[in-house]
């Protein structure tokens, strides 16, 4: 009965598809999304600095091959610990078109600051952001050991340290970078050095690795112990290595903002992904803006 059932069922898929006139040439006509019309701000600010940066455009089509543009007619008021400050113009150097801004501070940011921009515009809805500076997170104990070992992806270095936290919940970046030799000429007897970025991965479901690694507080104030891995630069004897971690500490809302980016950027390369929507915390606007508190620790080689 089986056997007569799909005989039956592959003869109407059959004949359904023979019927179809260019059934291999069809062509799918797909609208794209309608565009949201709004103003985005992206910018941001560190513990230490006395200016924040930031830029505000207008939201373009998806498939808009226009340049992003700062509106004219744009009121621009930026807030620090509720006093108003100054904001400036800047021009980039390269394009007489494209103008960040820059307020200016009275004090260094420090930590519990907290930074409110807002901006008006006769066509969109008026857009908001805040967010506050927040406290690092203490490393301990950190370790740079460049034999590492050796998996099917080559060479690796072995990277290992403790975070104390300040504060029940954290959020932070995590970058490794290493100083190595950059010649300057074309037969390498004249050797500088800078510091060159490289990927940090973690064996941990709790961390997200997209070069950087993004690492959140399991909800209490243990300290907690930390092992990660990093391809090996191979460049030859002249390899100096001086490793140093980047440790950025961010809020809750900038944290979910990059990891969605990340998702974002994996689901476009993957037709069967699921779609994923940008986080954004500007208030009836799109974009993104934070405030960070940074801190480099160098770490011990064995």
């Amino acid at each position: 009965m089986n056997t007569k059932l799909n005989y039956i069922l592959s003869f109407f898929l059959i004949s359904s598809l023979v019927s179809c006139d260019n059934f291999f040439e069809t062509t799918l006509e797909i609208d794209p999304p309608k565009q949201v019309e709004s103003l985005v701000l992206n910018g941001s600010g560190i513990a230490g600095r006395r200016d924040v940066l930031f830029r505000i455009t207008e939201s373009l089509p998806i498939f808009s091959n226009q340049a992003f543009l700062v509106p004219d007619n744009l009121v621009i008021k930026v807030t620090h610990n509720s006093n108003v400050m100054k904001v400036e113009e800047i021009k980039d150097q390269n394009s007489t078109q494209i103008v960040n801004h820059k307020a200016i501070l009275n004090a260094a940011l420090k930590v519990g600051d907290i930074i409110t921009i807002t901006a008006a515009h006769p066509k969109y809805k008026s857009i908001s952001v805040t967010d506050t500076v927040p406290e690092n997170v203490e490393i301990l104990d950190a370790i740079y050991t460049e034999e590492g070992g050796k998996d099917m992806d080559g060479e690796f270095s072995i990277v290992e340290f403790n975070i104390k936290p300040k504060r029940n919940n954290f959020y932070v970046e995590m970058s490794l970078s290493t100083l190595n030799p950059r010649c300057l000429d074309s037969e390498c007897k004249k050797i500088d050095t800078v510091y060159s970025r490289r990927r940090l991965e973690f064996n941990d479901p709790n961390i997200i690795t997209n070069r950087n690694a993004y690492i959140k507080s399991d909800g209490n104030l243990s300290t907690k112990y930390y092992r990660g891995t990093s391809n090996r630069n191979l460049i030859g004897p002249t390899f100096i290595k001086k490793p140093k971690l980047t440790v950025v500490a961010l809020n809750k809302k900038s944290y979910d903002h990059f990891i969605s980016k990340k998702l974002y950027d994996d689901a476009n390369e993957n037709p069967f992904a699921t779609p994923v929507n940008l986080v954004s915390n500007v208030e009836n606007g799109f974009g993104h803006f934070g405030l960070y508190n940074v801190k480099e620790v160098f770490m011990k080689e064995q």
